[in-house]
């Protein structure tokens, strides 16, 4: 679990605060860094993507990360390197070299009715992450939390800025009423029961081919990976005879009419595939079948395609980030308008002040009527 921290609440007794204090020190220390203004600059933030960069090419980190997975799930070497360390290798790569772009305002264009305005969209930090390796991040705000649930049940009565939860839907629920005490803004991965379509047009050995390399990946432990499987009924016998009768259930149908049928009578996935040639096919699924996402002919890579968010609705979770959409799950999109004191700008929203004439009814409504029209981009001061 992914946990962003917060400045103490107004509200807060100095009780509470004391025991917070003492049952998790490091949240007291990345409170005190992320008050001191110690996070907010960008080299600052390319220097800790930098060193954890660092740590995912140094070849000890490596060789634990790799030991750990295979102690924990038999994982090889070879799907470590390509799903764990390279993934995030990706990620950081891509946060790094538009870091820049990222954190810089945005500006907007204007229209008649905000003439002698400037307007921009700030993204800022909510606050500071609880992270791991101490060794490559900064030890006063990157901290990581282990423990029991009663542990985690403590470490949530704190007041955080964001939570970002990766789990079960049952343990999203919990998650989700202790934030709300604080109005605590949330991103859920709760996964959900991933459907696969398996239509008749599709070419059933790529197919077969492609799903149970998705099914083996990871050990099976992937939070997209597929659940059950849809097809027709003349597709059964190869199904469950030859390959899948051991490893997923299946489900059949007699038309992709009441595939949709049945899977819009379940909650909605994380994710869902379609397998099929036929467009129209696919388009009707993706029209009448809601999920986190969808991955056509394919499944799985859909996850490391950076320009595309990544997330769940309904039961299966909210928010999204991977690439750009995770540096704005983590901002506030603060807006700053800044209005003109110049004698043009003044005369330009003159019109405002009484009396109402029927001259200034006839601006307001020029104004208005024009000002999605016209976008203009210059300065009055």
């Amino acid at each position: 679990m992914h946990i962003i921290n917060v400045e103490p609440s107004p509200n807060d007794s100095v009780a509470v605060q004391m025991e917070t204090s003492n049952q998790f020190p490091e949240i007291t220390a990345a409170r005190e860094a992320f008050s001191s203004g110690k996070t907010l600059p960008i080299e600052f933030r390319r220097r800790q993507l930098s060193n954890l960069q660092k740590m995912l090419h140094d070849e000890k980190s490596c060789e634990k990360i790799y030991t750990a997975l295979h102690k924990d799930m038999r994982k090889s070497r070879f799907e470590s390197f390509v799903s764990e360390v390279c993934f995030v290798r990706h990620e950081v790569q891509f946060q790094l070299m538009n870091l820049k772009k990222f954190t810089s305002p945005e500006k907007l264009s204007r229209n008649f009715l905000t003439l002698t305005n400037s307007a921009q969209i700030r993204s800022e930090p909510h606050g500071l992450t609880l992270e791991l390796f101490r060794r490559f991040l900064d030890n006063n705000c990157y901290h990581v939390f282990l423990g029991d649930v009663e542990r985690t049940k403590a470490l949530l009565t704190n007041r955080f800025d964001y939570i970002f939860f990766t789990g079960s839907t049952n343990v999203g629920r919990i998650i989700m009423q202790t934030a709300a005490k604080h109005l605590t803004p949330v991103t859920l991965e709760l996964g959900g029961k991933s459907p696969v379509y398996i239509h008749e047009s599709g070419c059933i050995r790529r197919t077969v081919k492609r799903i149970i390399f998705a099914k083996c990946h990871n050990m099976g432990q992937v939070c997209v990976g597929a659940d059950f499987l849809i097809c027709t009924k003349r597709n059964d016998s190869l199904m469950e005879d030859e390959i899948f009768g051991p490893i997923l259930p299946i489900v059949t149908v007699s038309s992709a009419d009441e595939a949709i049928h049945f899977l819009r009578s379940l909650e909605r996935p994380l994710a869902l595939y379609i397998f099929s040639r036929n467009k129209k096919i696919t388009q009707r699924v993706l029209d009448s079948v809601p999920s986190g996402g969808v991955m056509v002919n394919e499944l799985l890579l859909h996850i490391s395609d950076l320009r595309v968010p990544f997330g769940g609705t309904g039961m299966s979770g909210m928010g999204r980030y991977h690439g750009k959409y995770s540096f704005d799950t983590f901002s506030h999109k603060r807006a700053v308008v800044t209005s003109g004191l110049s004698y043009l700008s003044e005369k330009f929203i003159d019109p405002r002040y009484p009396p109402a004439t029927s001259f200034n009814f006839a601006i307001a409504n020029f104004y208005y009527s024009a000002m999605n029209y016209f976008p203009l981009r210059f300065q009055i001061t």
